[in-house]
Order: structure tokens, then C-alpha cells, then sequence
């Protein structure tokens, strides 16, 4: 299930811009392990394991891969994450 950070309820004025779309899950994301991959049945990464949803258990959030390959490559070639504004 995707979902967009403001679906979440993060409210930061970063993530009130941010049009990242999230992946849901029932992986187990505990404080300090986040940034993990997670894994299809398959073994590929489909995503980074992000937030998890507090008092809740089992549900927590991870970026998709195809967003974090795009960060890794601009922070690659411009040392910085590039996006777009008016």
C-alpha cells in the first residue's frame, strides 16, 4: 500500500512539500534498525525501511527503491538532492 507523507501525519514543512509516496508494510522496524532493506519473497530490495507507526505494531513505512536510487545518484553528481520548486 502506498502512501504520501502527509497520509502519515508528518507535518514538517519538509514533508508537507514532499510528494514521496511510501510503502506499508508489516516488516518489523524497531528504534534503531531503520534503514534496512526491505526484501520481496523474491530476495530483491524493493524499498528502505523508514518509520514506523508509533503505537503500533506492525505497521510501518519504508521509501521505494526506484526514490532512493534516485537520491543516491544526484547526491553522486551534485553532492546534494536537487528538487524541483516555483
Amino acid at each position: 500500500v502506498e502512501r504520501t507523507s502527509s497520509q502519515l501525519g508528518l507535518r514538517s514543512l519538509q514533508a508537507a512539500r514532499s510528494t514521496t509516496a511510501y510503502i506499508q508494510t508489516d516488516a518489523a522496524i524497531n528504534s534503531g534498525n531503520s534503514g534496512g532493506p526491505l526484501i520481496n519473497i523474491d530476495g530483491e530490495v524493493i524499498g528502505v525501511n523508514t518509520i514506523k507507526a508509533m503505537g503500533m505494531d506492525g505497521i510501518a513505512f519504508a521509501l521505494p527503491i526506484d526514490e532512493v536510487k534516485r537520491v543516491v545518484s544526484q547526491l553522486r553528481q551534485h553532492g546534494r538532492v536537487l528538487r524541483p520548486y516555483l
